[in-house]
């Protein structure tokens, strides 16, 4: 490609770069680039100390290789030399005058003459020749193609044909002479041969028969219509015969329905003459007699082997057709057969001297007397009287079905009561023994539970005169035992815990109370404790311990709420809550998650239990967290990751510090993704902001009563801001509903204020301008969005490219891949993502990339 300057490699501008030892002032030779020194004028020379540009009289540039300062340099200066090269140019011819070529000139691409084109030698043209007027020594194409056609065919040696060429108008005259054929008459008109001879033919082949279209042509079907001499085939597709047809010899028909009879009324209805597809020869005889052949209802392979004589027998017989069929197989003589003739509507009723016939329905009626030796077996019998052994039942069939049990011994609704061969009675579940005109007193079991209920207005006894009532547990265990005229015994898994003695009573374990009432209910000296409370000690400890009583599960615990009270009102309020369930320690609040607050809510929230353990503060108007280091310097927070110390904030006299700092910011693909991403990858920003959004919704005030009977505010009202997605097809300001506590709430969306975080993307530009910084990890929040931390500052490791080599001091810029590169020089720009603070790689990833640490300069 055509270029200005020295080489294609080196343009017009060169860059040499040394580091100069102590005192250096002559600069000669290859630089940090690797390109010798050199220079055509001086006064295309320009000298840089340390980014500074020196005046002419700081240096002298007279050999054409060497620069020298006019003052040394100190050890480590940079010095930079840029020399820009000089040209001239010769031997060109002019574009607005014009010239001569003295050479061959060739060109790939297209040439365009707006005048005329003057060509004294050959013009060799090896694609297309496009031109709107080409003459050829003064004379026009088109004349020139005339004249030499024209010379073509005046030279014509053809028998009987002269062409001769007309130059004025450019046409050609044909004139033919006397030919040997003969051509009178015409295409229509031919005329036949006086004689024509046909010849015979045994060829087996298939000619197609040829017939007149009635008009002056001959014609044939393409081989559908044809004879074939040596078989004597005829083929016909359709052969439709006007008149009588007789066959001589034997018709064979290749077709499942060979015969169709049209009838005297050529209509949509014929009668076919079929067969059944026969498995070996077979004939069939037409008798030597008139009348009608007898047809099957259906198709079979079945002889009838009956000889007319046999088949005689039913002449006279007047049973239908219908009744006949019935006799499919029978051997019987005619008047057997008339016992069936009893017409269509007496079928299912009796008549005398006639067969039996059930209807449809299976019944028959009718029937004076039925008289029986065996037994009787009916599903059911309908009559007036009923006798057995003469003597007549006088029950209704009502009453007679409730009789008709499914299991002896098990009660059944609407039957008769009897016991088992045990002598038991079964009860169903939730069949009821009732007892009482209201049936006050029921006795059931329902299926899980067995029950003695008492609906009335009185009162339920268990009176005995014995010596006691018990409730035991499958006559082996005492629950319960209440002696006449003595103690009331209470039990735990057969153990005696309660008894009632003539003084009241004796505890046996621990007593656990809903209230528990020591001394006077005034205000002073009242120790009230509410709920399932045990107080005991164990191995010199005191436990304190609240049971969850009213808990859906068996992992609800009880809560220890201390409280302050008003000695004017007796109101209370809850300074500390401590959650049986969770472990968490509320003060000054009853809201179990403070941070989401807004408002005036405030109060401190320490998480004990699961993954959610934290300390929460919500303060209004004021520092969250005041950290007072006493008596000397030194670390005031320790943060840690797993056991060990990852960093500290300490303070310094009036110095604070953030030890091992890194500082990131939040950023977000531009479609929320959350591909795989290399720690250390580039990133750059875009133009597109990053939003993050909330529901806002309000929790009421919460108002309990204590035993005391005081109204208390228990829970204030409350301001909530939860982080979400922002929710398909929704958008700022419309209402949502947002479930909170297993309570559902209408929420309003809003949108976090935050104008300064941008949106990014895996820096695909070499040297940009808009590096953010690396990819440090992912948030792992839950509010739907796929954030990602950018650290731009501090100390964090950078993804170098496979096939760039770093030291260190080395800046860095991006190589357009999500790698760094070493930058082009050691001047910190906008471009510049760090500093290279040592060269021992950290890690090597699959496609060669490597991270090793660097002091970060963008953000």
């Amino acid at each position: 490609m055509a270029y200005i300057g020295v080489s294609p490699q080196n343009g017009v501008r060169k860059k040499h770069t040394y580091t100069a030892s102590g005192s250096q002032t002559s600069f000669t030779g290859a630089g940090a680039e690797g390109i010798t020194l050199s220079y055509k004028d001086s006064n295309f020379v320009d000298v840089y100390q340390n980014g500074v540009k020196l005046a002419e009289a700081d240096y002298t540039s007279t050999t054409g290789t060497t620069i020298v300062l006019a003052q040394g340099a100190a050890a480590n200066d940079i010095v930079e030399i840029i020399v820009y090269d000089v040209f001239s140019t010769s031997d060109m011819v002019s574009a607005s005058d014009g010239g001569t070529f003295a050479g061959n000139v060739a060109m790939s691409g297209t040439l365009t003459l707006t005048g005329n084109g003057d060509f004294n030698g050959d013009l060799d043209v090896d694609g297309t020749l496009e031109t709107d007027a080409l003459t050829i020594n003064g004379v026009t194409l088109a004349e020139t193609i005339s004249d030499t056609v024209g010379a073509m065919v005046s030279g014509n040696t053809e028998t009987g044909i002269t062409v001769t060429y007309q130059d004025g108008d450019n046409t050609l005259d044909f004139v033919v002479g006397t030919l040997n054929q003969d051509t009178t008459g015409t295409a229509a008109n031919a005329t036949l041969a006086a004689t024509v001879t046909v010849t015979d033919s045994t060829a087996n082949t298939n000619f197609p028969i040829v017939f007149h279209d009635e008009s002056n042509a001959l014609l044939d079907d393409t081989g559908a219509l044809r004879y074939n001499p040596s078989t004597g085939e005829l083929l016909v597709p359709k052969l439709t015969v006007a008149g009588t047809t007789t066959t001589v010899d034997t018709v064979t028909m290749n077709a499942a329905n060979a015969v169709i009879f049209e009838g005297a009324t050529a209509d949509a209805h014929e009668t076919t003459l079929t067969i059944v597809d026969p498995t070996a020869d077979r004939t069939i005889n037409l008798p030597n007699v008139s009348g009608t052949i007898p047809v099957l209802a259906a198709a079979s392979n079945t002889a009838i082997t009956s000889t007319p004589a046999e088949l005689n027998i039913l002449d006279g017989v007047t049973s239908t057709a219908a009744e006949l069929n019935i006799l499919d197989g029978a051997t019987v003589v005619v008047g057997e057969i008339n016992a069936l003739d009893l017409g269509s509507t007496a079928v299912g009723t009796a008549i005398a001297s006639k067969a039996v016939i059930l209807d449809s329905n299976k019944d028959y009626t009718g029937i004076r007397n039925l008289t029986l030796t065996g037994e009787l077996v009916a599903a059911t019998v309908d009559a007036t009287t009923l006798q057995i052994g003469n003597t007549s039942i006088t029950a209704t069939a009502a009453e007679l079905n409730r009789l008709d049990l499914t299991t002896f011994g098990t009660a059944e609704a609407t039957k008769a009561l009897t016991t088992d061969s045990s002598n038991f009675v079964n009860f169903p579940d939730n069949a009821k023994i009732r007892m009482g005109t209201g049936a006050d007193l029921q006795i059931f079991h329902d299926g899980s539970n067995s029950y003695i209920q008492d609906t009335g207005t009185g009162q339920l006894r268990i009176d005995t005169d014995g010596t006691d009532v018990r409730i035991t547990k499958s006559n082996a265990e005492f629950m319960a035992t209440f002696n006449a005229d003595g103690a009331v015994e209470l039990y735990h898994n057969n153990s005696k815990k309660i008894e009632t003695t003539s003084t009241g009573g004796t505890v046996t374990g621990n007593v656990a109370t809903d209230t528990l009432s020591v001394g006077t209910t005034s205000t002073n000296g009242t120790f009230t404790i509410t709920g399932s409370i045990v107080a005991r000690e164990t191995d010199g400890q005191f436990e304190l311990i609240s049971r969850d009583t009213s808990g859906s599960t068996a992992a609800d615990y009880g809560d220890f709420l201390f409280k302050g009270q008003r000695s004017t009102d007796g109101d209370t309020t809850t300074m500390m809550k401590l959650d049986g369930e969770t472990g968490d320690a509320l003060f000054s609040t009853t809201d179990a998650n403070p941070a989401d607050n807004s408002g005036s809510s405030r109060g401190v929230v320490i998480k004990g239990g699961g993954n959610n353990s934290a300390v929460y503060i919500a303060a209004y108007q004021q520092s969250t967290i005041i950290a007072n280091r006493l008596n000397n310097d030194g670390q005031i927070v320790s943060l840690r990751q797993n056991g060990t110390e990852e960093g500290n904030i300490s303070v310094s006299g009036s110095t604070v510090s953030y030890n091992a700092f890194s500082g990131s910011h939040w950023s977000r693909l531009t479609d929320n993704s959350k591909p795989t991403i290399l720690k250390g990858t580039i990133v750059e920003t875009i133009d597109e902001m990053c939003d993050w959004y909330q529901a806002q919704f309000t929790v009421s005030e919460q108002t309990t009563k204590v035993v005391e009977g005081e109204t208390v505010e228990d829970e204030p009202k409350l301001e909530k801001k939860i982080s979400i997605a922002l929710p398909s097809g929704k958008s700022v300001g419309d209402t949502i509903s947002y479930t909170y506590n297993d309570v559902a709430y209408d929420a309003v969306i809003i949108k976090e204020d935050d104008n300064k975080h941008t949106k990014c993307k895996i820096s695909d530009t070499a040297d940009s301008k808009k590096v953010y910084g690396v990819f440090a990890d992912w948030d792992a929040d839950d509010d739907a969005v796929n954030d990602m931390y950018v650290t731009a500052l501090g100390t964090h490791v950078v993804r170098i490219n496979k096939d760039v080599t770093v030291s260190a001091g080395d800046l860095l810029s991006s190589n357009g891949d999500g790698t760094a590169k070493v930058q082009d020089d050691d001047i910190i720009r906008s471009k510049t993502i760090g500093k290279v603070l040592t060269n021992i790689k950290q890690e090597t990833y699959d496609d060669g990339s490597y991270i090793v640490p660097c002091a970060l300069y963008c953000g």
